[in-house]
């Protein structure tokens, strides 16, 4: 009998109101944030590194690292794990 991997799918709004199904990598934690590399489900060649902040007590918001300096520093401690 072979087990079935369960992949997490998240549906984000694109600037354009679209929504987009990710794949989600993986999840984890570095410099005390959390973090996310999710894949489009539709193209699984390019990884996209988001971050998992507190919008309020209730609520978490997904945003994409698009600071250069955090960006590189991320990616570097992701890809030496």
């Amino acid at each position: 009998m072979s087990e079935e991997q369960q992949v997490d799918v998240i549906v984000l709004k694109n600037e354009e109101g679209e929504e987009i199904s990710f794949l989600v990598e993986d999840e984890f934690e570095f410099e005390d944030k959390s973090y996310l590399v999710l894949y489009e489900e539709d193209n699984d060649e390019d990884a996209y590194l988001f971050i998992i902040e507190e919008e309020d007590e209730d609520n978490l918001v997904v945003k994409e690292v698009t600071d250069e300096d955090e960006f590189n520093r991320v990616s570097e401690f992701y890809y030496s794990e």
